[in-house]
Formats: C-alpha cells, sequence, structure tokens
C-alpha cells in the first residue's frame, strides 16, 4: 500500500531544518528537496558535501498503515512517518563522523518528531546524499545499522 503524504513530510523536514539551524548554527548548510517519497533535508559543512566532512541526509516519508480514511484509502493525515538517515563512516567501522555534540543536537530533534527512523552509515570516503534515496523507499549504497521504533508516547495511529 502506497502512502503519498508530501504535504505532512514537507511540513516536519522544514520544522527540523528551522531546529537544526537554531542548535547548529550557521557553520553548517541546510539544503531541503522533495522527491517522490517525501521530504529530504542535507545538512553538510560545504555548499556540496564532501567525504571527510560532518554531513548528513535526511528524508522523511510516510509508511504503509492498516488504516483507512471515510473512503476507504489509505490513511494520510495520521499515516505513520519514518526519517532515513544517512551518515558517513569514519575509519572506525560502524562510528560515524559527526562529532557527539553535533550527533545529540541532531538526535534530540529528530527523536522530538517521535517518528520511525532508519539509521544508515555509509563507508568512510563517501558522503550522504540526497541522490541515495530511491524511488522504492530504500537507501542505496548504505548500510542500516538500526530501526528505532517511534516514541512510544506518539503511537503510530495518532502522529
Amino acid at each position: 500500500m502506497a502512502i503519498n503524504n508530501i504535504p505532512k513530510a514537507l511540513s516536519l523536514i522544514s520544522e527540523l531544518q528551522q531546529n537544526l539551524e537554531l542548535r547548529l548554527g550557521s557553520s553548517f548548510y541546510y539544503a531541503m528537496s522533495q522527491d517522490q517519497n517525501g521530504a529530504i533535508l542535507v545538512v553538510s559543512q560545504s555548499a556540496t558535501p564532501v567525504a571527510g566532512q560532518q554531513n548528513i541526509a535526511i528524508r522523511c516519508e510516510g509508511v504503509p498503515t492498516q488504516f483507512s480514511d471515510s473512503l476507504g484509502n489509505p490513511q494520510s493525515l495520521y499515516s505513520p512517518m519514518r526519517f532515513q538517515v544517512i551518515e558517513e563512516s569514519s575509519t572506525i567501522s560502524g562510528v560515524s563522523l559527526l562529532t557527539l555534540l553535533n550527533r545529540v543536537q541532531i538526535d534530540i530533534e529528530l527523536a522530538r518528531a517521535g517518528v520511525l527512523q532508519e539509521r544508515y552509515l555509509n563507508a568512510n570516503g563517501t558522503p550522504p546524499t540526497a541522490s541515495q534515496f530511491d524511488p522504492n523507499s530504500n537507501v542505496d549504497g548504505s548500510t542500516l545499522i538500526i530501526l528505532l521504533p517511534n516514541d512510544v508516547s506518539w503511537p503510530l495511529s495518532g502522529q
């Protein structure tokens, strides 16, 4: 069951960008875009993400739900959402290039959204980019390292 909830994804990503701009400040660049599945935010230390820098790419999209609206269509307003998050690995396998301080700042804002999270790591030397998010809701060229459930105070049917 396909979920096309672009307005909700854009709203969540826009709010995330505003909050990250306050937390991380002007030392980062923010690029927002969208694809057929949702909204994408790339946060990087330079205008174009460069390997070895602190970069992160985040796509927000709806996920299939068993709930229907009054017309029998997949529910969109309250459909569950997810963040697909890509970071670059450091030379230590499984460890992100993001500093602990910046990672915590980002993680706080991601957690506040109360949505599912898929966290991915690219190989060292491969910066995360928006082009890694494919039309089938997959992340190309990256390894899923953790799947975080939504915040239990925000049940899936009520997001």
